[in-house]
Order: C-alpha cells, then structure tokens, then sequence
C-alpha cells in the first residue's frame, strides 16, 4: 500500500509465516517481526451470513412471542367479558348489579371486579350520597377499656371493651372491637371495606359503626354489641331451656337486616348465625364478627387460599367466587334451617371435602328440619335454587316473613 501497510484478504494456508515490519530514517532503523498463523475452517462453521441470518431470526421470534401474548391476552379479554355478560342475563329484570362486598367481597360495577379496580379508587354505594370515608367516627383508644377476648378472625383479635356510651344517662356500654393485626394487603383493604360499609348502614337490625380509632397500630374498627351474644350460641344455649326462640321473629328481623343491606347495594359473603347479635329484648342484628381462627374454625374451610364459610355458600360462589345478593339468599336459607335446628352444623354428618363435591355436582340438600312448615321449607328450597335468578329478593323473603309471622299470631 502507499503507506507502507500490509493488507492480506482472503488468507489461505500460504499466508503464513513470518513477517518483519522496518521503519527508519537519517538517526536510526528498527524492524519488528510478528508470526502469522492459519487455522482451518471447521466442519459446519458459521458462514459470513451467519450473523445478519441470526439477528432476523432473533427478531422474528421476538415479534412472534410478543403477538401470541397479545393474542392470548386479548382472548382472555374476551372471554372474561362474555362470561360477565352471561351473568347479567341471569340476574332478574330490576335488579341492580352494582354492588359492594363485605370481607373482601367483589364490586360488580358494569362488570368490574375489585381486581380490576386499582386500590386508590374508593368503594362507594350507588345510591343516595352518605357518609365519605373521612366522615366516620374517630373514638379514642384509651376510653376502651378490654373486657374479654372473643377470639381471632382473619384481621386480627376480636374483643369486647367497655366504653362511654353515647347516651350520658346510660354512662358506659359494652362494645365489639376488631383489631387489625395483618400485614396482608388484601386483607387490610378488606378491613377499610368492612369499615366503610358499616358506616353507610343504619337500620335496627344492623350492627351501629361506634367509631374508629386509626391514630396508632393495631386500628380497631369499634362496633355496637348486644347483650346475650352472638344467634349460634344463643340457639344452643336454648336446647337445655323451657323458653324457646321464636323461629319467625328472628328470621324475620335478619331478613329485615339483610333487606336493607342489599338496597344499599351491599353483599355480606359469611352470612350466618354466628355473625348475628341478640339483645336481651330478643333483637336480632346482622354483624360480622368473623372469628374464623379459633371459636368457629370448623365452620371455615380454606379454598382459593382463604378460609370460607363453605357450608353457608352457594354454588356459583364455591365454583367462580361470584358473590351477589342472591349468594346472600342462599347463606340466609341456610341460616333459617340453623334457626329451627337450633344452631347445628348444616350436612353435620359429611365432612368439607364431600359438602364440596355436593355443592359442585349439585347433589347437596339439607332436610326439612323438625317443627319447620311445608310454606317456611318451600321458602328454604327457594333461596337455595341452583340458579341465582330464580332465588327470591330479600324484599320478597320480608314479605313472605311478615305475612307468615301476622298469620301465626292471629292463630295464637
């Protein structure tokens, strides 16, 4: 080359050898010598083509990979909007499909479920504008003074606590308290949910929000409580009494709860005998006490890595998690064959696995129980109608309550 460099293209094996590179001028002359070695092409080695052939191949499958994901993303779309509009089509003319959803409920809004609903977004009732979450009741901690443990749910402890009473005259009254004592998250929206549903309800037969105390860890969420405890242990108690719980009254005033807890477009998922209160008048109040850790562990059963009230659920609920007003009916009929029985364990004789099983092949039914009439069984069979639709509306179970109660007194 002009400059004295020396370029080889295409080497072969004449190539190699010694070579000596010299340069000088008037003061000196140095040399360099360097060695040139030839190796053979392997057998099968990669071309001069190779390389541009791999980086469109890795390009091809790349946009590949990300068109399949795509598609399958797009198909679950689909698919899970198709299921949504299936359920609408079941639901009965009239009714709403919005709804809020206790204990971790789901919120059927256009059909959206909480998990598509970022955490930031607050749960909200439908209908008339009531209490904001910053409405509710801060109630200072240190006016509760613990009396008794209750036992554990899935937030935390569970305890009843002496506190001033919002009536001066009757100075201090016995409250519920649920701490929360998780670090799940799920579970403390769960909890901020609970919170915010009872501080939007206000009826006799609804446990009373009392107040909040969110200053420091553990929060409570503090809860009116009524003299003689929860229904379950109130029906038991009753089996070794002379005096009797009036079966109709106190499935009437649950109905009646419950009633005003789904026209506020709420869903309670864990209604039971075990999560109503009663006063010393023989009020009955819906609440949610929850103590699936210890008291009533055995009413729970882990599914979907959550214990659920299994025996109290409906199909749709055990299968898809479709929670509705009409997985409500279903838990309430349940509870009307707990009254009459006097607190049994519904399919006392069968353990989870196979109450599973019968809830999911739909072989599952609970027996006309003792002292139940044909009407109050028909009501029963009713709520526990395979298909949500066909269940009837808690107004209608009020109704037919009512009408049942009247005509019981009139013959007595």
């Amino acid at each position: 080359m002009p400059n004295g460099s020396l370029a080889i293209y295409r080497v072969s094996n004449e190539d190699a050898g010694k070579y000596t590179c010299i340069a000088g001028n008037a003061c000196d002359i140095k040399h360099r010598d360097t060695f040139l070695y030839v190796v053979d092409k392997p057998p099968g080695g990669a071309s001069e083509t190779d390389s541009p052939y791999k980086l469109i191949q890795t390009i091809v499958l790349s946009v590949v990979a990300a068109v399949t994901y795509i598609i399958i993303v797009l198909g679950l779309m689909l698919y899970c909007k198709k299921r949504r509009k299936a359920r609408r089509r079941d639901k009965p003319e009239g009714e709403e499909p919005e709804m809020e959803c206790l204990n971790g409920g789901t919120l059927l809004q256009n059909g959206q479920t909480t998990a598509e609903i970022p955490e930031e977004v607050p749960l909200t009732t439908l209908g008339n504008k009531r209490h904001s979450s910053g409405d509710k009741i801060t109630f200072p901690r240190a006016s509760l003074h613990p009396i008794t443990t209750l036992g554990r749910g899935e937030f935390g402890e569970v305890f009843l606590a002496k506190a001033p009473s919002a009536d001066s005259a009757a100075g201090e009254s016995v409250v519920l308290v649920k701490a929360l004592q998780t670090r799940d998250e799920q579970l403390q929206m769960d909890f901020r949910r609970e919170l915010d549903m009872f501080s939007k309800l206000n009826h006799s037969n609804v446990v009373r929000l009392v107040g909040q105390c969110r200053e420091a860890e553990p929060h409570y969420m503090v809860l009116e409580y009524v003299d003689l405890g929860d229904l379950k242990q109130f029906l038991r108690i009753s089996r070794s009494r002379d005096e009797k719980p009036k079966p109709l009254s106190s499935k009437h005033k649950v109905a009646l709860g419950m009633e005003h807890l789904s026209n506020s477009r709420f869903v309670h998922k864990d209604l039971a005998a075990r999560n109503c209160l009663v006063s010393a008048q023989r009020l009955v109040k819906v609440s949610a006490l929850g103590l699936s850790k210890d008291v009533y562990s055995s009413e729970y059963h882990p599914l979907r890595q959550a214990k659920v009230p299994l025996r109290w659920m409906p199909p749709e609920a055990v299968q898809e998690d479709d929670f509705s007003t009409k997985s409500d009916v279903w838990s309430f009929g349940v509870l009307m064959w707990e009254v009459f029985t006097l607190g049994e364990l519904p399919y006392t004789s069968l353990p989870d696995e196979e109450v599973l099983a019968g809830l999911q092949n739909g072989s599952l039914k609970l027996a006309a129980p003792e002292g139940c009439s044909s009407r109050i069984y028909r009501l029963m069979q009713r709520c526990w109608a395979p298909s949500p639709k066909d269940r009837p509306s808690f107004s209608e179970i009020v109704n037919t309550l009512g009408d049942l109660t009247s005509s019981s007194k009139t013959q007595g």
